[in-house]
């Protein structure tokens, strides 16, 4: 009992905090990071104790963890233990890869990332581009303890990884989340915004520690609010940061719609969750009286007419999930029209799309139980012994 008290003790004060732990793999010290401020990355080593520490002092990247990596050369599966935990929790898993030709021989590998007891994924990485390759998963979990494990899978291809984070959600988000089902991360992106605009931001514009991908779509124009503080955050459905909402990209007339193709990282059959963030725009040509409305197609098939979309002023956006959408072969075909009774083009300022995992039969209780288990089914034999006796 007194090391269930002190592990929760733990836990509870780990959660008066922003519950980020961000580990910059094969470092040799923490550090804070230079783009957000609320977030330090700390060293590996209460994490794992294989796998060697490998520098890339010469790459040239602004992401200053990705200049360390821990390398498994020896053992088929090697696991980092992520903890302490709080049971029935869900949380973000992000991990980060930069080849960077440590190893002197532009032989980048391929390996399996495992999130045990809830999916597997594959690490493809590449000789010539040093940007962060990142792969994220949503679960929930009944364990103190997270498992992930890089699992060597062809002869000389020696697994690492540069960063492993993880991140509490909320309960009030991503309110589909259960102890039924995992998510893997398929595409977040932020319409409509350039390379100026950030992809993270501080814990106060976004409590969640996700990464939104910049993407102006060459078809459609990027609008936007201008400069505004970035490190606001709004009231809409999962919190996204306000920056996201400052830009979109928009079609050229309401007779327009905006197509977009998203990809899967599996080409069988899946099933799909999709998430829409509205925020409306202003332009120089119109007023706040106009009306701007959409309807959603996913591969043809009508899924949501959205109410008005709210403005930008307004302290909350729409927030549009669409879930569960049967996909296959791979892609999957959004398309974003104007809705009946709408004066103005459809717009779209971001979105998020996950693949589903069914873990219902995944054993999520974590062997660090185990012998707590077994000491309370002793007592409990020695209890009945002693009753018979």
């Amino acid at each position: 009992m007194l090391v269930a008290l002190q592990s929760f003790q733990a836990s509870s004060d780990r959660l008066d905090r922003p519950y980020w732990i961000n580990i910059d793999c094969g470092a040799t010290s923490s550090h804070q990071d230079e783009i957000n401020v609320d977030l330090t990355w700390e060293t590996d080593d209460e994490f794992i104790t294989t796998g060697d520490n490998k520098f890339l002092l010469d790459l040239n990247t602004s992401f200053v963890e990705m200049k360390t990596l821990r390398s498994f050369p020896s053992g088929t599966t090697n696991c980092y233990n992520l903890r302490p935990l709080i049971d029935q929790g869900k949380y973000l898993v992000r991990a980060g890869f930069v080849y960077g030709n440590y190893d002197g021989l532009l032989k980048p590998p391929t390996f399996v990332l495992q999130l045990v007891g809830y999916s597997n994924v594959t690490v493809t990485t590449s000789a010539t581009n040093n940007e962060p390759i990142y792969h994220e998963f949503f679960i929930f979990t009944k364990a103190e303890v997270v498992d992930v494990c890089l699992v060597q899978t062809q002869q000389g291809n020696v697994p690492f990884i540069s960063t492993l984070e993880i991140t509490f959600i909320d309960y009030e988000s991503y309110t589909w989340l259960n102890n039924k089902t995992a998510f893997y991360l398929e595409s977040r992106i932020n319409y409509g915004a350039n390379q100026t605009v950030p992809e993270r931001f501080n814990y106060s514009a976004d409590v969640y520690n996700r990464i939104w991908k910049r993407e102006e779509v060459p078809s459609y124009p990027s609008i936007s609010v201008g400069d505004r503080d970035p490190n606001a955050w709004s009231t809409g459905d999962n919190y996204p940061p306000y920056a996201i909402l400052w830009h979109a990209i928009e079609s050229h007339n309401t007779s327009e719609s905006i197509s977009l193709q998203i990809k899967f990282h599996d080409k069988s059959q899946l099933s799909a969750y999709f998430i829409f963030y509205f925020s409306n725009i202003p332009h120089d040509s119109w007023n706040r009286s106009e009306t701007r409305k959409v309807a959603i197609y996913i591969d043809g098939q009508e899924k949501n007419i959205t109410d008005k979309i709210p403005g930008y002023y307004e302290i909350y956006c729409l927030v549009v999930p669409i879930y569960p959408v049967n996909v296959t072969g791979g892609t999957a075909n959004v398309t974003i029209t104007a809705a009946q009774g709408s004066t103005l083009p459809p717009i779209l300022n971001a979105m998020e799309v996950f693949s589903e995992y069914d873990v219902s039969k995944a054993d999520y209780y974590h062997r660090r139980h185990i012998p707590f288990l077994g000491f309370s089914f002793a007592l409990f034999f020695c209890f009945v012994y002693w009753l018979l006796e």
